[in-house]
């Protein structure tokens, strides 16, 4: 273990059944589970330490939520992907038996009960794909296509193996 695995591991505390804990959340069975950040994110633009710097923040910030949402985010206002939440914040995805479902397990993604933070029936999702691109950080960008024709882009943080193998046919099912 090296000194960068020992002091994350100092900070992180144990390993989180995500599985486990949802179901005791409330859930329904996941059959997998990965860390997400939506692709088509949503920035705030308060900062800046004049009035001046404010405006800029706030106008920097609209303009680079314009680009990421036509760049990752698909369909008309008011559909399934246009609904979903698109703060920055890490949450744990879960393709769940009957549910598409996010849950925050706090900042580490280790913070339990973890808490919903949206829901979409399985029936609504027709494919989970990855698209090839690869964000900041390495983790790979993957759409989720909706039964409404709108899609949203998803950044998926070190997916297992299971969770490719159920995206494959999670939509299909």
């Amino acid at each position: 273990m090296g000194l960068f695995d020992k002091f994350a591991s100092a900070f992180s505390g144990p390993a989180v059944d995500h599985a486990a804990e949802i179901v005791s959340a409330g859930g329904d069975a996941s059959l997998a589970t990965a860390r997400v950040m939506p692709s088509a994110y949503t920035r705030g633009g308060g900062g800046g330490v004049s009035l001046d710097g404010r405006l800029l923040n706030a106008a920097l910030s609209a303009m680079q939520n314009t680009a990421s949402g036509s760049k990752h985010l698909g369909g008309e206002a008011g559909s399934t992907a246009h609904q979903l939440r698109r703060d920055a914040d890490l949450a744990v995805l879960s393709l769940g038996e009957t549910d598409l479902t996010w849950w925050d397990f706090g900042m580490t993604a280790a913070s339990v009960p973890p808490e919903l933070t949206q829901r979409v029936p399985r029936t609504q999702v027709t494919s989970i794909v990855d698209t090839g691109a690869k964000a900041q950080g390495g983790a790979r960008v993957v759409r989720f296509t909706f039964a409404d024709g709108s899609w949203a882009d998803y950044r998926v943080i070190q997916p297992s193996e299971q969770f490719w193998a159920v995206a494959a046919t999670y939509g299909a099912a």
